[in-house]
């Protein structure tokens, strides 16, 4: 009785198949695990706005000012620099004026250290309403108004980081910006780097000039008595 010849390649193929099986088995387990992750996070996003939405429409856009934040600092004790960094943070998603913080900011912890956390926050909060709108989708801004944006926007694909910083420098925490780059298909890096640099100089800017107001209103008064340094 004749005996088949057994190829010596036969019990690895056969090994290997599993391991594919395992393998591909184990990517569409990672692929519906990141896709539930994915889902949670959207749904908690949207959630999270349709309850500001909902209480901005019936309460309002709170009417808040440097004082009215920076009291609100100064009561909530070593918790203040947490209300500025949760409020900083949501202002450009929630369209409140940025630089109210930045003037909060500065009355609280001095010109210095509150020009350190503009130039931390500004750009988170830019990031923040950038990924918001990118992740849950958002109204198309693709008709842009102004000519000198559209001319900058023209940029945007050979040169990103420094098309963001031009859009930041000329039009500094204007949240449409936002919104125009998380349309377009510039990558999250670079609109955070463009961010960050384009918005050295306006912050440094504002900051001096709020200083010198704030010195010249009497602002200052409470905060070179010490009375006004929170959260430090």
């Amino acid at each position: 009785m004749m005996m088949m010849p057994v190829s010596a390649d036969d019990g690895p193929i056969q090994g290997g198949g599993t391991t594919k099986k395992k393998a591909a088995s184990s990517s569409k387990r990672s692929a519906v695990r990141s896709t539930l992750i994915q889902l949670t996070c959207v749904a908690l996003v949207v959630s999270t706005i349709t309850l500001i939405v909902n209480a901005i429409a019936h309460h309002g856009i709170p009417d808040i000012d440097p004082g009215k934040v920076h009291k609100a600092i100064k009561k909530a004790g070593y918790l203040g620099i947490v209300i500025y960094v949760i409020g900083f943070g949501l202002a450009e998603l929630l369209h409140l004026p940025g630089l109210v913080f930045v003037t909060a900011g500065v009355m609280c912890w001095g010109h210095f250290n509150g020009w350190m956390l503009a130039l931390v926050m500004a750009p988170l909060s830019c990031t923040i309403s950038f990924l918001v709108v990118r992740r849950v989708g958002g109204q198309a801004l693709a008709d842009v108004q102004f000519a000198i944006v559209k001319r900058m926007m023209s940029h945007l694909d050979d040169r990103p980081v420094l098309t963001v910083v031009g859009l930041r420098t000329l039009f500094f925490l204007a949240p449409a910006i936002n919104y125009i780059l998380a349309l377009s298909t510039i990558r999250v890096r670079d609109f955070i780097a463009g961010t960050a640099l384009g918005l050295v100089l306006p912050l440094t800017v504002a900051v001096y000039f709020i200083d010198n107001l704030i010195n010249y209103m009497g602002w200052g008064r409470e905060r070179a008595s010490g009375g006004g340094v929170v959260g430090v």
